[in-house]
């Protein structure tokens, strides 16, 4: 697949804002670091343009994916709730017939709080 390194990096970048969030306790400090970045997130998902079903097969379940596995089936379920509440509230799912055109489509900045969310470079996914 060609955008294959940069669907990684979305589902690295979610679970790693998730992993920071449950290390930090749930604090409210950490949910509003946790929205933060999942909100950028959202967003730069949005301007690449996937259509709901690839959204979730491609970014989606392999998040929930490492959560359960990580945190157990109880905890993981959880946190991947609240991950999706967040990102859907963002308004990722959006069903417009046709992906939104990207600002940049050589480089796409998530940014966020913590130093660790970094470029996803490359060109749109669609």
């Amino acid at each position: 697949m060609n955008g294959e390194p940069q669907i990684q990096r979305i589902v690295d970048l979610c679970v790693d804002v998730l992993v920071r969030y449950h290390d930090g306790h749930r604090a409210s400090q950490t949910r509003a670091a946790m929205v933060s970045g999942v909100q950028a997130i959202a967003e730069a998902v949005l301007e690449i343009g996937f259509e709901p079903d690839r959204l979730d097969r491609l970014v989606l379940r392999p998040v929930e994916a490492v959560l359960h596995n990580r945190y157990g089936h109880e905890l993981g379920f959880r946190l991947n709730d609240e991950f999706l509440k967040v990102f859907e509230s963002f308004g990722a799912f959006k069903k417009t017939g046709k992906p939104r055109e990207m600002r940049d489509p050589v480089a796409l900045t998530v940014h966020c709080d913590w130093p660790s969310l970094v470029q996803l470079e490359g060109p749109p996914i669609l």
